[in-house]
């Protein structure tokens, strides 16, 4: 399966290691088959199954505290973001992760600008071929809990 860095101006699809020799088949339209690493033009289509590592341009990053049930946590953290002004637009949030702290409890978040988020969930659902997508930032957060932030869309 290929791999998929999708930076917010640069993408780079790597055909990971080849014991075969250099040449790879490459995953996307404008890949280089000489080359395991290259660059590739933004939204290329897949060729083949492939995990999509995918950092938005519009991402912010935080930890917030609250009181009672977790499961409501995307909705209070949207109202306190709108009440502090660091939110305006739409957004999507996503909890990577939430831990118990006395009777609250404690959530690392990112908020992806929606319009960002639907567009790169519509290009992987046009897709031929299954793509894993997951958040770039989720792999630095935490490796071993990667396929609890994963989405996958077929």
């Amino acid at each position: 399966m290929m791999m998929l860095l999708a930076l917010d101006d640069e993408w780079l699809a790597y055909a990971g290691r080849s014991t075969a020799g250099p040449k790879v088949d490459p995953t996307f339209e404008g890949a280089d088959p000489s080359n395991r690493l290259s660059r590739i033009a933004r939204y290329s289509s897949l060729q083949q199954p492939c995990t999509v590592a995918w950092h938005p341009e519009h991402i912010s990053l935080g930890v917030a505290a609250f009181e009672g049930d977790p499961r409501h946590a995307s909705t209070l953290l949207e109202r306190k973001l709108r009440a502090q002004g660091e939110i305006s637009s739409e957004v999507r949030i996503l909890i990577l992760e939430s831990l118990q702290v006395g009777r609250g409890y404690q959530v690392f978040y990112v908020t992806v600008a929606l319009d960002e988020w639907q567009h790169m969930l519509s290009w992987a659902g046009s897709q031929q071929h299954i793509c894993g997508l997951t958040l770039a930032v989720a792999l630095a957060f935490n490796r071993e809990r990667l396929a609890d932030v994963r989405v996958v869309v077929e």
